[in-house]
């Protein structure tokens, strides 16, 4: 592994990376008759095969990003990277789930943003820079 964040450097980051320059690889062709918008798309309508995980579909988001990546940093570029957040706990306990959920009970209307707002008030949830807050309780508020 390398540092926090940054590229992993393990056999199954070499086999990601491989994969992702497979798919890329006929869009790095500069000489191509078609337009590069118009390649993108029609690999995003393809299936690939992963070597792990078997057949994959895959956005133009996607496949922008890769082709960034590897135009910016080559092979390397496209190995997946190590979460910032390794090692930390991602779990939320069954009390904060709770108790959010007695808040969105108590009024259906209030945002989960205010409810995440009121968790933090309460010293029962820590947010942490960079985080979708509304993201983090979506899931679990649905009511």
């Amino acid at each position: 592994m390398s540092e926090k964040g940054g590229h992993r450097d393990d056999e199954e980051a070499r086999t990601e990376a491989l994969f992702r320059y497979r798919v890329i690889a006929t869009l790095l062709d500069d000489r191509a008759a078609a337009p590069l918008r118009a390649r993108v798309a029609e690999i995003a309508t393809e299936s690939h095969l992963h070597p792990t995980r078997g057949e994959r579909r895959l956005s133009e988001r996607t496949l922008w990003s890769w082709l960034k990546d590897f135009r910016g940093e080559g092979i390397d570029g496209l190995r997946p990277r190590t979460r910032s957040d390794k090692g930390a706990v991602r779990a939320t306990s069954a009390g904060v789930l709770d108790r959010a959920e007695t808040l969105r009970r108590e009024l259906p209307a209030r945002w989960t943003s205010t409810v995440l707002d009121i968790l933090v008030r309460e010293g029962r949830v820590h947010i942490h820079r960079g985080h979708d807050q509304a993201a983090i309780f979506v899931t679990t508020l649905a009511v």
